[in-house]
């Protein structure tokens, strides 16, 4: 199956102001691979104006050099006000990984019109600690959500009663890479699937949790019976070895550097 050049994907990074180096980084990764159907980039920062106007301008700069569009968000303009990241596990979730992996769970809101960008046809997140070493187009053949293989849920889940709809036995991604289709919401009701997102993240914090992004995309797709499609791990090669096969995306999974983890 070819890869439909007119399809329409949109990349979203969530990180704070310090990072913001790394998805220059990507996108120069990108640029140099000719990455060609995810045109559009969007950073979600904790404030846009807190930005550093040298590094926002070099991500400008890259931008231009490979014709990429490039928008920064602030974190409140897509998390919901109401969801209170200084409440129980999500508190102490965020005091280690900030609020920034939760962007990913919010990004299907991007499938759809809103005010930031028109409605695009997928939506892939990135962690930003990844290594661009091939052309990532074709990541798009795969099913309408897609992510690489992590591990059951029962190993993460603490209280499985709280969620009767989960056996324990579903695969939670590794959530350094996922991809959303549009075809995957296009009968959801946005408003009721993030309702029940927030329901989920409010009782994971009370149960104080760990992993909760991973944990929460997990029993939201159950819930609204939205299949995982497994990424072979090419896409997310240093989280499992993948043998001779040769990567395509290389993730330090929050190493120091890409050389602490040998091909």
């Amino acid at each position: 199956m070819s890869v439909n050049e007119n399809h329409n994907g949109c990349i979203i990074f969530g990180v704070t102001k310090e990072y913001i180096f790394a998805v220059g980084n990507i996108l120069i990764g990108m640029g140099l691979n000719k990455v060609s159907i995810f045109n559009t980039v969007l950073i979600v920062v904790d404030n846009i104006n807190d930005i550093n106007k040298s590094e926002y301008d070099a991500i400008k700069k890259i931008a231009r050099r490979f014709n990429f569009r490039v928008l920064f968000i602030s974190l409140t303009d897509l998390i919901p006000s109401n969801l209170d990241l200084n409440s129980g596990g999500l508190k102490k979730f965020v005091s280690v990984y900030t609020a920034m992996p939760l962007v990913k769970l919010f990004a299907p809101l991007f499938l759809k019109n809103n005010p930031h960008i028109k409605a695009v046809d997928s939506i892939l997140w990135l962690d930003c600690d990844i290594c661009v070493l091939k052309n990532f187009d074709d990541i798009v053949k795969g099913g309408n959500v897609c992510a690489c293989l992590g591990s059951k849920i029962s190993g993460a889940l603490k209280f499985k009663e709280h969620f009767p709809y989960v056996t324990g036995n579903e695969i939670k991604p590794n959530g350094g890479v996922l991809l959303y289709k549009k075809e995957a919401f296009e009968f959801i009701n946005f408003q009721d699937y993030f309702k029940d997102l927030e329901k989920i993240l409010i009782q994971l914090s009370e149960d104080e949790n760990i992993l909760i992004e991973e944990v929460a995309l997990t029993l939201l797709l159950k819930k609204w019976n939205i299949t995982i499609d497994i990424l072979c791990q090419e896409y997310n090669h240093g989280f499992f070895r993948i043998g001779k096969k040769q990567p395509i995306l290389f993730h330090s999974v929050g190493k120091k550097s890409f050389g602490m983890i040998l091909f």
